[in-house]
C-alpha cells in the first residue's frame, strides 16, 4: 500500500471519529432526513471541529452522514458470517431500501468501510512508539556470535562493523573538539536539546 493511500485512510478514519463523536453528543440527528443530516453534520464539523473539507473529503463526509460506519460495518459482519452465504444482490437491495439511496452509493460506502476495517486489522494506521534501543558491546557480541539471526541486515552490521552508542558519542565529541582544516580553533560545541 502506498504512503498516499495510508495518509488518505488515516484522514478518513479521523473524519469518521469526528462524525461519531458528533453523533454521540447529538442523538437527535438520527431522526433527520438525508439533507438535514448533511447540513447538521457539516455545520457542527465546521463550527465545533474547525474542519476544512477538500472536495474528496466532502464527498466522503456526505456518504458517512447518510450511511454511518458502525451500521454498515455491522451489516457487513452479518453478510460475511451468514451461513449459507447471503446473496449479494439481496444484501445490496436491503441496504438500498433501508437507507433510500442508489446502489452505486451503497457500493462506494461498502468499499470505504471494508478498506478502513482491513487497514485497522493490519494496524498500518497506528504510529507505534517503539522503545528506545541501546546499542552496547553486548549487542555487538550477540551479532558476532549469531550472525544467522541478522541475515536481512547489511554485511557491515553482520560483521560487527558499527559503533556502539558510547563509541558514537565519543566520535561526535572528538569531531567537535578537533579544529577544522585551516582553522586554529575547534568547532563550537552544540548542546543537545
Amino acid at each position: 500500500m502506498k504512503q498516499d493511500d495510508i495518509r488518505q485512510i488515516k484522514r478518513l478514519i479521523r473524519l469518521e471519529e469526528k462524525i461519531s463523536n458528533i453523533r454521540l453528543r447529538y442523538p437527535e440527528v438520527n431522526i433527520l432526513d438525508k439533507a438535514e443530516k448533511i447540513f447538521f453534520f457539516s455545520n457542527k464539523m465546521h463550527i465545533e471541529e474547525k474542519e476544512v473539507f477538500t472536495l474528496s473529503d466532502w464527498e466522503y463526509f456526505n456518504l458517512a452522514c447518510i450511511l454511518p460506519f458502525d451500521e454498515i460495518e455491522s451489516e457487513l459482519n452479518i453478510y460475511d458470517t451468514s451461513s449459507p452465504k447471503m446473496d449479494e444482490k439481496i444484501f445490496i437491495e436491503n441496504l438500498v431500501s433501508h437507507y433510500n439511496v442508489d446502489r452505486t452509493i451503497i457500493a462506494e460506502r461498502i468499499k470505504e468501510v471494508r478498506l478502513i476495517i482491513e487497514a485497522k486489522k493490519r494496524q498500518i494506521l497506528f504510529d507505534y512508539e517503539f522503545p528506545e534501543f541501546k546499542i552496547t558491546e553486548e549487542t555487538k557480541r550477540d551479532i558476532l556470535e549469531h550472525p544467522e539471526k541478522y541475515v536481512n541486515c547489511d554485511v557491515r552490521i553482520r560483521n560487527g562493523l558499527f559503533r556502539t552508542d558510547e563509541e558514537k558519542e565519543k566520535y561526535i565529541q572528538d569531531s567537535l573538539n578537533r579544529p577544522l582544516p585551516g582553522e586554529k580553533t575547534k568547532v563550537k560545541k552544540i548542546g543537545k536539546k
